[in-house]
């Protein structure tokens, strides 16, 4: 028999009688008011993407201005890549030492004495990278030199699995590589691949072929600058590396320059349309890597990374619109292998990661009692 008081208690809780609104009135079913983001919160909440694609399109904006004034100015006036890293660095040089003096950033600019050699190894591949890539838009349209540095990340990769920072370099990206370097054949198109158009190499087609080189050249360089950043990790405030970065450029094009007796030597702008172009390319550059880190801070790695190819959209627009070309079936291919390469591996990692969170939140062990 169960005593009185035993058999007035309900059997659920009164704590747990909650209607579908989640509260314990049953008399209240208006439903909660839900209030609308206005403009300024759907602009915070969007941020991170939208500092991403400036500093992408400000990125395609300067790589088409390198390449009018490489390629597009009269035959006697076109520049050599080595001068416009030479302007673009030495503004930027110059604005990287005004800000960091006037802000006051620790240990600016040499950095601390321990960081010192991996700092000096960013600037010199970073220096490498950019030219490499301005060097590759003298043989190549602006998809094809674009496209072929987002084989970046996969050499980072590779650099990040063989030094001692903890990454592991895995199949997938391994099948990604090999792929990508099939879709860069595609767009370099090496006669002795896919033969001679007239049984003879032209022109064209060794130009095409060492700027490819030379744009793989540059994609080793940029990875090894970011292979550099990540070993350096927070340990060093962020303008630090931009700062050799641009000094790097900016002395090494100089001593390249007046050095070297095939070069033109430093040239300066001639014209109001060539300064301003070249102030473009010097501010931008700058404001393209503060974009680029603010935006990587407040978005997910992976659909960061994954935003940063919309650069192919616009170098695909600038193609089109200045020059009116469109590239050929065999690069169109090239380059959607690359693509599809790229954002293949960075789903499968990012597939990864949340499978190892889940695990070390739910052991096998336990998983399978509660199942």
């Amino acid at each position: 028999m169960q005593s009185p008081d035993h058999a007035k208690q309900p059997l659920i809780p009164p704590n747990r009688l909650t209607n579908k609104y989640g509260t314990n009135n049953d008399d209240d079913i208006t439903p909660p008011v839900k209030s609308r983001p206005n403009i300024q919160q759907r602009f915070t909440s969007y941020s991170g993407v939208l500092w991403i694609l400036l500093a992408e399109f400000i990125g395609s904006l300067n790589a088409l201005i390198a390449r009018v004034l490489e390629t597009s100015l009269p035959q006697g006036r076109r520049l050599h890549p080595l001068t416009l890293i030479c302007w673009r660095m030495t503004l930027a040089f110059a604005g990287c030492l005004l800000w960091g003096y006037y802000k006051k950033v620790p240990h600016f600019p040499l950095g601390e004495r321990k960081l010192q050699p991996l700092l000096q190894v960013r600037g010199i591949g970073g220096f490498i990278g950019v030219l490499g890539f301005y060097y590759a838009l003298t043989g190549l349209p602006l998809p094809d030199a674009t496209v072929i540095s987002f084989l970046t990340p996969t050499l980072v990769g590779i650099g990040c699995a063989l030094l001692p920072l903890k990454e592991t370099f895995t199949r997938i990206e391994i099948a990604g590589a090999v792929v990508s370097f099939g879709g860069v054949l595609l767009i370099a198109q090496p006669p002795f691949l896919f033969g001679y158009g007239d049984n003879n190499p032209g022109p064209t087609d060794s130009s095409r072929m060492v700027a490819v080189a030379i744009a793989l050249v540059g994609v080793c360089g940029s990875a090894t600058a970011m292979t550099c950043l990540r070993w350096i990790g927070k340990r060093t405030p962020a303008l630090i590396p931009v700062t050799y970065f641009s000094g790097v450029g900016a002395i090494a094009s100089v001593i390249c320059l007046l050095a070297i007796p095939s070069l033109p030597g430093i040239e300066l702008p001639q014209s109001a349309v060539e300064w301003t172009l070249a102030m473009v390319l010097g501010g931008g550059g700058w404001v393209m890597q503060w974009a680029l880190t603010k935006g990587l801070q407040q978005e997910k790695g992976g659909r960061g990374c994954q935003i940063i190819y919309t650069q192919l959209i616009f170098a695909l627009f600038w193609e089109l619109v200045v020059w009116g070309d469109l590239p050929s079936g065999m690069s169109v291919i090239g380059i959607a292998i690359i693509l599809v390469s790229v954002v293949t591996v960075q789903v499968c990692k990012k597939d990864e990661s949340v499978q190892r969170e889940v695990k070390k939140v739910f052991p096998a062990s336990q998983s399978e009692e509660e199942v």
